[in-house]
């Protein structure tokens, strides 16, 4: 007897109630050797495909038979049902024969629109009936050729021994251990309705075994002209929807990285949803407030490698997605219905599977939060739903940042890797596309470009780096970041003017220089938790200890530096101990700060301004633990370690120290100007 497969099931504890639960994707292989019925099926129309010419190509979600360039025929599972789509015309035959469906606007299968379901042995004559249509039109002549017993080649399987096979993928998220009883309660009933559906079909069908005789013989003779029990629309539309699950997403992150023997290795990496919420601390922000804002109403919450979704019963309302490192919104509402002008809304309703959600809004700002949360209350008041005073959960602490190579052995992401040729490479190379995207090229330029916020300092030292001169000891090596404030009194000893008063010789102003800690402090989420990754990490090797002064961090091995990290500007900038030589320009864009004594022993400096940034910077991490042959030690978090805090809060605590400077009233002029820029 065939054993029931579970799609979701509780992995383990967490905390506080929590728990781990875990989704199961199945390939097209998954499905068959753990479907008996469709096993069958598909062994006997592989083999009448295979007969006639055709080749098979196997993905992770169907079997596909082609010839050359042209397809022929697509098999996948659905439930418990073997599905095909046919290189036919859908309107030149009788629906009321094949019970066919036209997908044809489907872009996926644009080459095969013609979709049946294979459930019986009238419905497997049927289709092998259609194949031949297909080999005549195409002039394929039946070959001899052995058959294969694919139900014996694809023995049944446990769902444990599939996944070690890298057949069903894991997908884990976190939720309440009630929540996650009655997500796999709905999930099972779910599972079980489905099956009710098919086996009433073909209890229909075959009722009553002279019944069943007659028709087959009326196939034999005639143009089968008996009409079979209509299948459930609702169903069908459920299974298109799945199929189409990926149409207009992401493109895959795809970065080329240059290997040893100078080839160029194209690396893919396939984020899933709670992969880019755990790596985005923006869009995990907005994410958090709106998923509790509408687990306020009587919604149930679906992570699967895509999305979250908000359903009632099978009525979806909202879908949430992360597009780039934005959280995009998909709603159950009508978007000519709603001002562009405001909402800024996108009507995404040509796209089959978001034809229930066609509104999408993307939310990167409190307003536009604000704004989806209108939009939430306005479709469950439509619903008739009450919204009802519960518990909020932190989803930003449920799924704190971690590196991409924990998530890809957590089945998180996925990483596709392939070595060029020597002629992809050589056009990569040309094209400069090393590492470096359309938008990341951008923001490198940028970087190479942009003026500190250290006002006239800066210049004057990034001239003396570059000349080799080498700043003092006692001095900081790098420009102070400084603001002035006017000061009206100076205590008597000197008669205070306008920074506007030309007249005036001298004025007086008080500058205010930031510390390391301060300019994390009052710095951006993004860059507080890429430092806090990039801190863990290093902090996670044996006998590694961090020295903090004014300037920055030290962490060292023995009396041995390894990293220094210093904030420039906006930009957090890191500084290894390896040789910049030894490492591509092109992937890491590194700067080589040997001429700078308090750099001699950290000369590689790198910058992090993205998440690519942050790859990089952890991979040359590993490169400081292998030189180093440093062994893995306790992992910490550091996420929460600079909370903002106000000015003068951060005078007192003498992370900001100021000074008084008496200046020409045209020089504080222009730096009074440059501040309030």
């Amino acid at each position: 007897m065939e054993k029931k497969f579970v799609p979701i099931a509780i992995k383990g504890e967490v905390k506080d109630g929590y728990v781990t639960v875990v989704r199961y994707d199945r390939s097209f292989i998954a499905r068959i050797i753990q479907n008996d019925a469709a096993k069958a099926y598909y062994s006997e129309i592989k083999n009448h495909c295979l007969s006639l010419g055709m080749r098979s190509r196997i993905s992770w979600k169907g079997d596909a038979f082609y010839l050359g360039r042209k397809t022929f025929l697509i098999a996948k599972v659905r439930g418990r049902t073997l599905a095909l789509y046919l290189a036919l015309d859908p309107a030149a035959h009788d629906e009321k024969v094949y019970h066919h469906l036209d997908v044809s606007a489907i872009k996926a299968y644009e080459n095969c629109p013609m979709m049946i379901k294979v459930r019986s042995e009238l419905a497997l004559r049927k289709a092998k009936k259609l194949i031949a249509e297909i080999a005549e039109n195409a002039a394929l002549a039946p070959k001899d050729r052995e058959k294969t017993d694919y139900v014996a080649e694809l023995p049944y399987e446990e769902t444990d021994a599939l996944i070690v096979k890298g057949l069903v993928k894991e997908i884990e998220s976190v939720m309440k251990a009630e929540e996650a009883e009655k997500a796999i309660a709905e999930a099972e009933k779910e599972e079980e309705d489905e099956e009710v559906i098919f086996e009433l079909a073909e209890e229909d069908e075959e009722e009553g075994s002279d019944a069943a005789a007659k028709e087959e013989a009326e196939v034999a003779q005639a143009e089968e002209t008996r009409e079979e029990l209509p299948e459930e629309k609702a169903e069908e539309e459920e299974w298109v929807d799945f199929e189409l699950a990926d149409e207009d997403d992401d493109v895959e992150e795809v970065i080329f990285e240059l290997a040893e023997d100078g080839l160029v290795r194209e690396v893919r990496y396939d984020r899933s949803f709670t992969a880019r919420i755990i790596q985005n601390a923006r869009a995990k922000h907005y994410y958090s407030a709106l998923k509790n804002h509408c687990l306020s109403y009587p919604l149930k919450s679906r992570i699967s490698w895509k999305a979250d979704t908000f359903r009632k019963g099978r009525s979806v309302y909202l879908m949430m997605k992360v597009r780039g490192k934005t959280l995009a919104l998909y709603f159950a509402l009508d978007p000519k219905a709603y001002d562009a002008e405001v909402y800024h809304q996108r009507d995404v309703s040509c796209y089959k599977c978001y034809e229930k959600c066609p509104m999408m809004i993307k939310v990167r700002s409190d307003l536009a939060l604000r704004k989806a949360k209108k939009l939430i209350d306005e479709m469950m008041e439509k619903a008739e739903f009450t919204q009802n005073e519960i518990e909020t959960t932190d989803y930003a602490a449920l799924y704190p940042y971690e590196e991409t190579e924990p998530l890809i052995e957590r089945k998180l992401i996925k990483k596709i890797e392939r070595k060029l040729s020597k002629e992809e490479s050589e056009k990569v190379i040309e094209e400069d596309l090393l590492t470096t995207p359309a938008s990341e090229a951008a923001t490198e330029e940028a970087e190479a470009e942009e003026e500190e916020e250290v006002l006239f300092e800066l210049a004057e030292e990034e001239a003396e780096e570059e000349e080799g001169e080498e700043p003092s000891e006692e001095t900081e090596e790098e420009p102070e970041e400084v603001v002035f404030d006017l000061v009206e009194d100076l205590s008597g000893e000197m008669e205070a003017y306008s920074a506007i008063d030309r007249e005036g010789r001298y004025v007086t102003l008080k500058k205010y220089v930031r510390g390391f800690a301060a300019k994390m402090k009052q710095g951006s989420v993004e860059r507080k938790d890429r430092y806090a990754a990039v801190k863990s990490a290093i902090l996670a090797l044996k006998n590694v200890k961090v020295r903090k002064s004014f300037a920055g961090e030290t962490f060292m091995y023995g009396r041995q530096p390894l990293l220094k990290s210093r904030v420039r500007g906006k930009t957090l900038c890191l500084f290894f101990a390896l040789c910049p030589e030894d490492y591509p320009t092109s992937v890491y864009h590194q700067k080589d700060r040997s001429g700078v004594k308090s750099f001699v022993d950290t000369p590689m400096m790198i910058r992090v301004k993205s998440d690519l940034g942050l790859e990089r910077a952890l991979r040359l991490v590993a490169e400081i633990a292998k030189r180093f042959s440093l062994g893995k030690g306790t992992k910490e978090s550091f996420r929460d370690e600079f909370f903002f805090e106000e000015t003068a809060a951060l005078v007192e605590k003498g992370l900001i120290k100021t000074r008084l400077v008496t200046v020409p009233a045209y020089e504080a002029e222009e730096m009074l100007r440059k501040k309030e820029k």
